[in-house]
């Protein structure tokens, strides 16, 4: 598991620090709603609702990228991206772990070309979503329902598109109280 790991990391530092000055609509997009959402204009400014179709979770992290461009001269692509790296790199242990240990499985997913291109040439951060969804799943699994119902929760706090597995996920839990 390590090697993959590090075969995996070494695969998306490279597609990060080659990218990390390529710019795109999105890259634009993150970088005016981290300026205004540091401004303190509005915690979801008005010009969010245009460019930016997604709940507030990610505009912290914008936000942050912005700030850390700002303060310490850190590229906010590079940023931005990094944070996509941790995720994805937590992605590959779930897979990981839900696949019960299969390193084939593992590395499949760890050199997919399409996530690596989406999530660290053009910034995408589907990485988040994807990795609370598979850490709810996760937590299904444990028996732990109040975890993965927050795991879930924040997943969907990044991204719409989550919804799609709200029935999945409300009909493996047996506590419907919570």
């Amino acid at each position: 598991m390590i090697k993959i790991f590090i075969i995996a990391t070494f695969c998306r530092l490279l597609v990060i620090f080659f990218s990390q000055n390529i710019s795109n609509f999105d890259l634009l997009s993150y970088k005016k709603i981290g300026e205004l959402t540091l401004q303190k204009i509005n915690i979801y400014p008005q010009i969010a609702k245009i460019h930016h179709p997604y709940f507030p979770f990610y505009l912290y992290i914008e936000a942050l990228a912005i700030l850390f461009n700002n303060r310490f001269g850190i590229n906010y692509i590079f940023f931005l991206k990094f944070i996509n790296l941790i995720f994805d790199l937590g992605i590959i242990y779930l897979i990981y772990l839900l696949s019960n240990k299969n390193l084939k499985t593992t590395l499949f997913y760890s050199l997919n070309p399409i996530s690596i291109l989406i999530f660290f040439f053009h910034g995408q951060f589907d990485a988040l979503p994807l990795f609370f969804i598979l850490l709810s799943i996760y937590f299904l699994k444990q028996k732990k329902e109040l975890f993965s119902i927050l795991s879930y929760s924040f997943a969907f706090l990044a991204k719409t598109w989550p919804i799609l597995f709200v029935m999945p996920i409300f009909k493996k839990i047996k506590n419907k109280k919570i």
